[in-house]
């Protein structure tokens, strides 16, 4: 008797527990999955579940008919500078495959899309995808519903999940927001914007600006699935009247002077193969200067609005001078060449060019402002 009092004590103890790191879970909502439209201005928003769960939600894929694809770095991109109804379905570590999985689903789903933007960057063809979206933060949404089932119920009963919320609630710290519903875009908190406003000088010399960040080269199998992920975008594109335009994002120069150059040229050799593209990346006025840049692996977002307002074609900002190269299969030898040079002749030493308060009050506004 005394050992089935004990059996149904200590099952209701597992049950208590389990049931309350579920509501905990569910209420705080870290990945916004099971809230995401009310939970919109969250800067933790898995984007690669949640956002293609929204387009299929109802059909609002339908309020769009341009998509924006690709990483951390296109992520803060504005698209309502594209002059389109464009939707930004980037996310953390975003891969061609993610497009090509994403543009499948939702143009099976009857979406009506013109134009396709796809970021491209090194980690893309450096890097395998697989580890990256077996993270809880990662997982990708699915078509099969049991699949999704499987999702919740792992971010519901997960314990780590909840050492992080409770982290995040003893030390509050302001977050950025995801604009879900309107257009996809991530924005920047504000305090980082005004900590370097502020401050530019502390800024461009701090010491993160010597510390390169990109991914190791983990074989050529990863090589051949980006190009090859691409090259069935581009077939679908072509298939649906869809306009493709792919381009490679900037790299900092001190990650840029750490990358394997022969094998960045070979890619962009092969890519060019399937569609022309814009490149951002190489010595230019903003990769070689530190107030363009949080660190040495994002730009900062007035940079990102400019990359998108260029491979649209708006050029409503003019104040850039030089940056990016539409590459095509007549020109990728010259650039390639050109981009060696340049490199063996830039000096990581030379002075950091600091703007004036009135360059830097034109350069950093937004065109569109929440």
């Amino acid at each position: 008797m005394k050992e089935k009092n004990f059996f149904y004590v200590f099952a209701s103890f597992i049950i208590g527990i389990s049931a309350s790191i579920a509501l905990f879970n569910y209420y705080i909502d870290y990945f916004g999955v099971f809230r995401g439209e009310n939970k919109e201005e969250i800067e933790t928003l898995n984007g690669r579940f949640v956002k293609t769960k929204y387009l299929l939600t109802n059909g609002n894929y339908n309020k769009y008919d341009s998509y924006l694809w690709g990483s951390s770095r296109v992520m803060k991109m504005d698209t309502l500078i594209t002059g389109q109804k464009t939707y930004n379905i980037s996310d953390s570590m975003g891969f061609p495959q993610d497009c090509l999985e994403q543009l499948t689903i939702l143009l099976h789903h009857g979406a009506r899309v013109k134009t396709v933007y796809l970021g491209i960057d090194d980690y893309t063809y450096f890097t395998d995808r697989a580890p990256f979206i077996a993270e809880l933060y990662r997982r990708e949404y699915s078509e099969n519903q049991m699949k999704n089932l499987k999702y919740y119920m792992e971010v519901l009963f997960s314990i780590d999940l909840v050492k992080t919320e409770i982290k995040d609630l003893i030390n509050p710290t302001q977050k950025g927001k995801v604009l879900l519903a309107e257009n996809g875009t991530y924005y920047v908190p504000d305090n980082v914007e005004i900590s370097i406003e502020e401050n530019p000088v502390e800024h461009i010399r701090d010491t993160k600006f010597k510390i390169p960040n990109h991914a190791p080269y983990m074989g050529t199998e990863n090589f051949n699935r980006c190009l090859d992920s691409i090259k069935q975008i581009k077939l679908l594109c072509d298939k649906n009247g869809i306009q493709f335009i792919p381009f490679f994002n900037p790299q900092h120069m001190t990650t840029y002077l750490s990358d394997d150059m022969e094998l960045m040229n070979q890619f962009k050799k092969e890519l060019v193969k399937i569609s022309p593209f814009w490149d951002f990346s190489g010595v230019n006025y903003v990769t070689a200067n530190n107030y363009f840049w949080y660190e040495t692996s994002h730009p900062r977002a007035f940079i990102c609005d400019k990359i998108l307002d260029i491979v649209s074609g708006q050029n409503q900002m003019t104040w850039v001078p030089d940056f990016g190269v539409y590459v095509t299969p007549e020109n990728v030898d010259a650039f390639c060449e050109q981009a060696v040079r340049d490199r063996e002749a830039y000096d990581p030493d030379h002075a950091q060019w600091i703007p004036t308060a009135e360059e830097r009050s034109g350069m950093s506004r937004r065109l569109h402002i929440y």
